[in-house]
């Protein structure tokens, strides 16, 4: 009996004192440590004309296209949402589709790189020079909070125009009659609406000045495109006050409905301003170069006379001489 007990105390010594270096050792395994958590920036590259967005435009779609990726270089799903014309307000704390809700827009969730969406709309401003703008919220769809913010914590946007160009030609001819030359008029568009500008050329006064178009058209333009047509300027009679008109009118694109018709300049202005006409029902932009035009003044041909009769009269005199000599 003594001998059971000693057995059965030994054993519950050995027990007591092999348990807990067991659960010692398992508790010491199973203590958490410090995890880190790291989250990739979302990073949006510009276009090579330097612009966020490319933006199309085709009424009443607004096509804006973007070049984003993850900073860690994973391929995995990036979001955006645009709105056009929001009044964005970059110090509310709002996200970007609560202050613009209701304003037309576009979505998108894929994969990064040079994706696009397509805005539904005619909310523009269509009015001369006049600016429109698009704001895109880009972001982590499995973190919606994480997005992509410019330095000044701002929401990326673009401005743009529809229609806008400029007319560049010689400001001021000072001519001959007599004299005709090829006028060069140079449009450099930055609108973003795919459209060709018809260019007519014309002589304030036709008795003066006759004019005769080589090409009437540029080729098909877009932002940061440039082309230029050539017109032949004969000068007939020395007019006062003749200058050579330009009007220019885009053709080829979709226009909003109430810009074609127009009965009167009025209706112009709104496209072009106040240099704005209205001809064969269509608007035009009107630009002028004025025109300096002399005849050679009797004194010139006097002048020119009298030095080729010296000059005439030299060499006779010469030869008299030489042929004297001789004798």
């Amino acid at each position: 009996m003594k001998r059971l007990k000693f057995v059965f105390s030994v054993f519950l010594l050995l027990f007591f004192l092999f348990i807990p270096s067991k659960v010692q050792a398992q508790q010491f395994v199973l203590t958490p440590g410090t995890t880190t958590i790291s989250v990739a920036s979302i990073l949006l590259s510009y276009f090579p004309d330097g612009r966020l967005f490319y933006l199309e435009a085709s009424p009443p779609y607004l096509l804006v296209e973007w070049n984003a990726i993850y900073s860690d270089g994973l391929d995995r799903s990036i979001g955006s949402i645009c709105f056009v014309n929001c009044p964005y307000d970059p110090n509310d704390p709002a996200l970007l589709e609560e202050q613009c809700k209701g304003l037309p827009n576009c979505t998108y969730i894929g994969p990064p790189g040079k994706r696009f969406c397509v805005i539904e709309s005619n909310q523009y401003n269509w009015e001369y020079d006049s600016i429109n703008n698009v704001t895109c919220r880009l972001y982590d769809p499995s973190i919606s909070q994480i997005d992509f913010r410019s330095p000044s914590n701002t929401y990326p946007n673009q401005t743009f125009r529809l229609i806008s160009y400029q007319v560049l030609t010689s400001p001021y001819l000072k001519l001959r009659v007599g004299d005709s030359i090829t006028l060069p008029v140079r449009i450099v568009y930055d609108g973003i609406i795919k459209a060709h500008i018809n260019i007519s050329v014309n002589s304030s006064n036709p008795n003066a000045v006759f004019t005769s178009q080589l090409s009437n058209s540029t080729s098909q333009l877009y932002y940061g495109d440039s082309d230029t047509v050539y017109s032949k300027v004969f000068i007939l009679n020395a007019i006062p006050n003749t200058k050579i008109t330009i009007t220019t009118s885009p053709f080829e694109y979709s226009l909003p409905p109430d810009s074609i018709p127009c009965t009167g300049n009025q209706e112009c202005v709104k496209y072009f301003g106040t240099d704005a006409v209205c001809d064969q029902g269509r608007c035009w932009r009107l630009d002028s170069v004025d025109i300096d035009i002399k005849y050679a003044s009797l004194n010139e041909i006097e002048n020119y006379q009298l030095i080729f009769s010296i000059i005439i009269s030299s060499v006779l005199l010469f030869s008299a001489l030489k042929r004297n000599k001789r004798i």
